[in-house]
């Protein structure tokens, strides 16, 4: 879990107090970043007997390497996550802005603004993304 975005980085390692073999790691990313450690996790634990301490060394190492961006329809939960000011969701709604969230090594951070309709600012993000699709 993304130790510096949200509560849930806490939260699990409060729950693995409870636990001996359990270990809360900073994936540096939400859903999708995590979602692709654990399963370089789950590779190496089917190729190898899984050394945690190697186990938690190759998840460091790819995570460093996962850089995830996502564009919400809205700017509403920004808002109420407390990540934008009331007063910077208002305009972005007005003004028809689209931030493009930037998560990397556990901090988000806009990286881009799209302008227009939600429609066209998604198929203008989703092109800019696949324009260097060979980083991918």
């Amino acid at each position: 879990m993304a130790k510096r975005v949200s509560k849930g980085f806490s939260n699990a390692n409060e729950a693995a107090l409870s636990f001996y073999n359990v270990q809360v790691i900073d994936s540096g990313q939400l859903s999708s970043g995590m979602g692709l450690l654990v399963l370089a996790a789950h590779q190496y634990a089917g190729e190898n007997q899984a050394d945690p301490r190697q186990a938690v060394e190759l998840i460091s190492r790819k995570r460093d390497r996962i850089h995830t961006s996502f564009m919400p329809g809205d700017t509403l939960f920004l808002y109420r996550a407390g990540l934008v000011s009331e007063r910077i969701h208002r305009l972005c709604r007005s003004l028809l802005l689209h931030p493009v969230i930037v998560i990397k090594d556990s901090t988000m951070t806009v990286g881009q603004i799209r302008l227009g309709n939600s429609a066209s600012a998604k198929k203008a993000y989703i092109r800019s993304v696949f324009r260097d699709a060979h980083d991918i």
